[in-house]
């Protein structure tokens, strides 16, 4: 197992590769966005090297918390309402055992942060890992 644990979200799943493709998915970048910006070959990077990892993780991290501190204080929390519904879900389908494995990603419950704009891109994007872990293809 392994598993990523910041201030703003936890990440659970097998390998380090698979870290490193949901670190992706959740922020909204493709291999080769990343690619390109680092100025590094893709094949590096299908590598899942520790500095990509922790680029992604503290990018995350970072909005996520300035996330938590405009849901505050613009009284949006209904903004989490699915992926709260989401992760109790998912929560419930494995104690249940009709899905195997962790939850691949949680939001944490303390984050808070000053105001500013919503990027609500990264939660929805939580919302659909976690649809995809309920459900697979």
């Amino acid at each position: 197992m392994y598993k990523i644990k910041t201030d703003s979200f936890t990440l659970t799943v097998d390998t380090k590769k698979d870290a490193f493709n949901l670190l992706l998915k959740l922020s909204g970048l493709k291999i080769s966005d990343l690619s390109k910006y680092m100025e590094v070959s893709i094949e590096e990077l299908q590598n899942a090297p520790q500095w990509a990892i922790n680029y992604l993780k503290d990018i995350i991290n970072a909005e996520l918390i300035h996330l938590g501190y405009v849901i505050k204080d613009t009284k949006t929390t209904g903004l989490l309402y699915e992926l709260n519904r989401l992760q109790k879900e998912a929560q419930k389908a494995i104690t249940k055992g009709t899905i195997q494995g962790n939850q691949p990603v949680e939001l944490n419950d303390d984050i808070v942060s000053e105001s500013g704009y919503i990027k609500a891109g990264y939660i929805t994007r939580m919302e659909d890992i976690l649809k995809d872990f309920i459900n697979p293809d």
